[in-house]
């Protein structure tokens, strides 16, 4: 199976933001972003405006989650959901999760977490919400200029 990113990349907006500027208050509405475990998610989001959030709280898979601008995340780690070939997983190493990237401009202020552990890496420039679900284990990694 083939999945294909239904908007621009995250270096796609990079350079059409340099080549014509970003509108600063894209997106300015407060989102959440919330998947299905029913849709295969490679995708990339843009919003530069608002109170966003990312909630997964709807899946029980593990996720290695990062709220830094311009990071990938994995949403079911060892899922087998994604061949990057093209081609079926067969070696239990490749196996990944559905992905969503966070453009280079894109601020996500809140996270809900799985019912699954959830690996989180924090954003360097805001203070974040984080909330765990019904989760076995949740580590967050902290940017080395903020206290706890």
């Amino acid at each position: 199976m083939r999945i294909w990113q239904p908007n621009w990349s995250r270096d796609d907006i990079l350079t059409l933001g340099d080549m014509y500027g970003l509108r600063e208050n894209y997106s300015a509405e407060d989102t959440i972003y919330s998947w299905n475990k029913d849709k295969l998610i490679y995708e990339t989001l843009h919003d530069m405006g608002g109170n966003d959030t990312i909630d997964l709280s709807n899946y029980d898979w593990d996720m290695k989650i990062d709220l830094n601008p311009g990071a990938v995340s994995e949403v079911g780690i060892n899922q087998n959901r994604m061949a990057w070939n093209g081609d079926p997983l067969e070696d239990e190493t490749d196996k990944t999760g559905d992905v969503f990237i966070l453009s280079w401009s894109t601020v996500i202020e809140n996270y809900i977490g799985s019912d699954g552990s959830d690996d989180v890496t924090l954003n360097t420039s805001v203070v974040n919400t984080i909330n765990t679900g019904a989760v076995s284990y949740t580590h967050l990694t902290l940017p080395t200029n903020r206290e706890v």
